[in-house]
């Protein structure tokens, strides 16, 4: 079975806490396994589309999180992704490792 790194849920929230008032880039990723070859993923610029995927998103389905002040990488599961950004003007890509 293949492992996925999945951080706890006190990590994510204070991380998730720390700048989302000040982020002006957020990419949300497709969780999986370093074995896995491809995920999807999608990248957001626009700051008001950033913050009414903040308003919706439920902290306990983000796995991984990487901040800095500005910018955000969030890992969720497939499912998750698929449903922050439907219905928004968002294109979503497929990363080849």
């Amino acid at each position: 079975m293949n492992k996925q790194l999945i951080m706890n849920n006190r990590q994510v929230e204070e991380k998730f806490n720390r700048y989302k008032d000040t982020v002006i880039s957020l990419t949300i990723w497709e969780n999986q396994p370093i074995e896995v070859d491809s995920v999807y993923y999608c990248s957001i610029r626009n700051k008001e589309l950033i913050q009414e995927i903040f308003k919706e998103i439920d902290v306990r389905e983000i796995q991984r999180i990487y901040i800095s002040e500005k910018e955000y990488d969030i890992h969720v599961n497939k499912k998750y992704l698929f449903k922050l950004i439907k219905g928004k003007n968002v294109k979503v890509f497929n990363s080849m490792y």
